[in-house]
C-alpha cells in the first residue's frame, strides 16, 4: 500500500538533500527511465534548486543560477511540477528495488514521459514462458472478461498480430503504440480488428477503433483502423518478448523468441491464429496453407511442429500441404472465435470431400467449370466455387483440363 502523498514528498526532498542529483535509482527502471541528456540536465537543475532553497536562497537567485524562470523554481520547491526523472525517483522511493534481475516498468506514461503506473516487475532478458507469464499475470484487464477465452490465448493472439499485420514503429522520442489497418473488402476484418483490440485491453492496454481510412485512388477498398495507447509495455514485448532491437523490424529481421515452443497450448493456439490471420493464406485449389512470415521460416516451422504439423519452406512462405493442411484445421490455425474469411476458406479445404484422381468428372461438373472459365474465373477461383456450390473438391489439374475446353471442344 502506498504511503500518504505528503510523506512521499517529504522522502523525495530528504533523498535529494542527501544524495543530490545522483542517478543510481534509474537502473531499477526499464531502460533506465529512457533518460536523455536533456532529462539529466533538468533533473540536476531541480536537485540544485531544492538544495539552495533549503539553505534559504530566494527563488529569483536560484532561477538566475540554473537559467530557468523563477516561477519554475517555485513549482519545483512546492513539488507542484517536477522533471520526468524526479517523478521516477519519487516512485522508486515507494517501490524500492524490484528484486534480482527485475526492473520496474510503468504501463502508462503521461506528458513528457512522466510514469503514471501501474508498475510491473519485468526481466530485461527472458528464456522461458514462466518469465513472460510472470509479467502478463501482473496486468489488470480493462474490460470485464467475456466468455471463456483465456488470457494465455488472448496474449498469444495479440502477439501473433503484432508480429504480423499490426504496425508498431518506434518514434525517436516516446514509446511504441499499435496501429492496425485492415481492408474493408471483407466484413469479418471489422470483427478481426475488434477482437484484436479486445485482446489488447485484456492486457491492460487501451486500444480502440478510429475513423476509417477512405479508399485510395489506387485501391479497390477503404480500410478499418484501430490504434492503441503508446506504452513501455509494448516496447518490452517487442524488445524482450520478441528479441528485436529498436532499429529492427519484423518484416526483415528474425525473431529471437525460443520461449514460445515450451509455452502452454492455449497460448500457442492464440499465437498461431494471430499469425495466420495476419500472414496466413489458405488455398483451396492447391490444398495448402501458406504463411508469409519471412525471415522467420524456421521459427514458424518449429512452432507448427508443436501441434504435430509438418511444414516446409516453399518460395518465401512456410507451407502446409494436402494432409497437413487438413490436419491443421483440428488445431485450428485460423480463428474459430471470429470465423474470418480465411477460417471459412480453410474449413472448405479441410471438410469438403475430394474426388479421387482416377475418378472422371461428371458431365455436369465439366459443364459448370467451362461456364465459369468463360466468365473469366481463374482455375483457383473455379475450384473454390465448385467446392462451395457442389460440395466436392476437384483437383487443380482436373479443373484446368475442363476449363481449357469450350462446349464445342475447341481450346480457349
Amino acid at each position: 500500500m502506498e504511503e500518504p502523498l505528503d510523506e512521499w514528498n517529504d522522502k523525495l526532498v530528504e533523498h535529494i538533500l542527501k544524495h543530490g542529483a545522483d542517478l543510481s535509482f534509474t537502473k531499477f527502471f526499464w531502460r533506465e527511465c529512457d533518460q536523455r541528456p536533456a532529462d539529466i540536465a533538468q533533473f540536476r537543475r531541480f536537485a540544485f534548486s531544492l538544495e539552495k532553497a533549503y539553505n534559504g536562497e530566494s527563488s529569483e537567485a536560484i532561477a538566475r543560477d540554473v537559467g530557468v524562470l523563477s516561477s519554475t523554481v517555485d513549482s519545483w520547491i512546492l513539488l507542484d511540477k517536477m522533471p520526468k526523472l524526479a517523478h521516477h525517483l519519487k516512485r522508486y522511493l515507494l517501490l524500492r528495488e524490484s528484486g534480482g534481475a527485475l526492473v520496474w516498468l510503468s504501463v502508462d506514461v503521461g506528458t513528457h514521459g512522466i510514469p503514471m503506473g501501474p508498475f510491473l516487475r519485468v526481466p530485461q532478458v527472458v528464456d522461458s514462458w514462466d518469465e513472460i507469464w510472470e509479467v502478463i499475470s501482473q496486468l489488470e484487464p480493462l474490460d470485464i472478461p467475456q466468455g471463456e477465452i483465456s488470457r494465455e490465448y488472448q496474449f498469444g493472439f495479440l502477439l501473433g498480430m503484432i508480429i504480423g499485420d499490426t504496425a508498431k514503429s518506434k518514434p525517436a522520442i516516446g514509446h511504441r503504440h499499435l496501429g492496425l489497418t485492415l481492408s474493408q473488402k471483407y466484413e469479418t476484418n471489422l470483427e478481426l480488428g475488434e477482437f484484436t483490440s479486445s485482446c489488447a485491453r485484456s492486457l491492460g492496454l487501451r486500444m480502440h477503433r478510429i475513423k476509417d481510412t477512405p479508399q485510395p485512388r489506387w485501391k479497390p477498398h477503404g480500410f478499418f483502423s484501430w490504434v492503441s495507447q503508446a506504452s513501455p509495455l509494448i516496447d518490452w514485448i517487442y524488445n524482450v518478448g520478441l528479441g528485436l532491437r529498436d532499429d529492427q523490424v519484423t518484416t526483415y529481421d528474425s525473431l529471437r523468441a525460443g520461449w514460445v515452443f515450451d509455452s502452454p497450448r492455449e497460448f500457442r493456439v492464440g499465437l498461431v491464429q494471430g499469425l495466420a490471420e495476419s500472414d496466413g493464406s489458405p488455398n483451396v485449389a492447391s490444398q495448402s496453407v501458406e504463411f508469409w512470415i519471412g525471415p522467420d521460416w524456421d521459427w514458424m516451422i518449429r512452432l507448427l511442429a508443436t501441434f504435430g504439423l509438418r511444414a516446409f519452406k516453399s518460395r518465401q512462405a512456410v507451407t502446409l500441404s494436402k494432409s497437413q493442411a487438413i490436419k491443421a484445421f483440428d488445431v485450428p490455425i485460423f480463428s474459430n472465435q471470429i470465423r474470418t474469411v480465411r477460417f471459412r476458406r480453410h474449413e472448405l479445404l479441410a471438410r469438403t470431400p475430394r474426388l479421387a484422381r482416377t475418378e472422371r468428372l461428371p458431365e455436369t461438373l465439366r459443364t459448370e467449370i467451362m461456364s465459369l472459365a468463360r466468365q473469366g474465373h481463374s482455375i483457383s477461383m473455379i475450384v473454390e466455387e465448385i467446392a462451395t456450390r457442389r460440395g466436392v473438391l476437384v483437383s487443380f489439374e482436373a479443373a484446368q483440363r475442363s476449363a481449357s475446353k469450350t462446349r464445342n471442344g475447341s481450346i480457349m
